[in-house]
């Protein structure tokens, strides 16, 4: 099982290792066998994540979910002008 290559990180629709390059394996509890390896996290690699992910989640939220998806055009723009003045 040494010779599997790292399982990576899905991240906005793309595969990437850690920005640490660490690999660790896993094991079967039972039989302590090696069944992968797998790049190690870090706050590196969560925020990373967070920081592409969250867009979407935000558009998803907003715009796909009630109530926002059956609100008037003055309410969407109200709320636009409103995440503006975040931004």
């Amino acid at each position: 099982m040494r010779d599997l290559p790292p399982y990576e990180m899905c991240v906005g629709g793309e595969y990437v290792p850690s920005s640490s390059r660490k690999v660790f394996e896993a094991e079967n509890a039972a039989s302590r066998e090696v069944t992968a390896h797998t790049f190690e996290r870090d706050k590196e690699d969560i925020d990373n994540a967070v920081r592409v992910v969250a867009p979407v989640t935000a558009y998803t939220y907003l715009f796909i979910n009630e109530p926002w998806s059956s609100s008037g055009g003055s309410s969407l723009y109200e709320l636009m002008l409103s995440a503006g003045r975040l931004i």
